[in-house]
């Protein structure tokens, strides 16, 4: 399968005669307007031998688009190679692992992880919870990041005890053929002591 969004050079697809017998083939390239294949006929293709195709894309505006490239050889052994073409978001970065400042217990501290495209088209995203903990609350869990703009995820981290604690989430993006997105939040309590420890302590000393 072929995948690609305004690529500046084509993509190559290669047909190799894995059989041991010499093979007739024949190619019929994609059909629609956006897509170009050519390719260098050959009358024969030998065992160990290959075809190369080549592959353009030139789209008139920003959405999904499909078309294949039918290979036909002796007696029924046909394949039928798919052409996917769509727009991504290539300017996400969404970090594995961010760090929070240490907070005093029950005060909270919030980090904003920004969202940006720079594509003219929005797209939706999605945040799972894959490891939960009650110091944390994410929001929007929900939304869409805006043509050429940009959406923020907040995370509020507000430690209820005297401890290092920890979320991890995925983000999703609506887009074809997408990745999730990993991030692990690390929060820790800043230990404080009370004023009647301090005054002990002090006495101590």
């Amino acid at each position: 399968m072929n995948d690609f969004f305004s690529s500046p050079l084509p993509l190559h697809q290669k047909l190799i005669n894995i059989s041991s017998e010499v093979m007739n083939i024949h190619v019929i390239p994609t059909q629609t307007k956006y897509f170009q294949t050519t390719y260098t006929k050959k009358y024969r293709l030998i065992p160990g031998l290959a075809y190369t195709l080549k592959v353009g894309f030139c789209p008139d505006e920003w959405r999904y688009f499909y078309d294949c490239i039918r290979v036909h050889c002796k007696g029924e052994d046909n394949l039928l190679i798919p052409v996917h073409a769509y727009p991504v978001i290539d300017d996400l970065h969404i970090p594995t692992h961010i760090d929070l400042p240490a907070v005093a217990l029950r005060q909270s501290v919030c980090h904003a992880i920004p969202l940006r495209c720079s594509c003219p088209i929005g797209f939706e995203f999605q945040v799972h919870i894959i490891q939960p903990h009650e110091s944390f609350s994410i929001h929007p869990l929900t939304g869409v990041i805006p043509a050429k703009g940009e959406a923020k995820i907040t995370v509020t981290f507000c430690p209820l005890q005297f401890e290092t604690s920890q979320i991890t989430f995925q983000l999703v993006i609506s887009q074809f053929n997408t990745k999730p997105y990993l991030c692990t939040i690390t929060g820790s309590c800043l230990l404080t002591p009370s004023p009647a420890l301090s005054g002990v302590i002090l006495a101590k000393s």
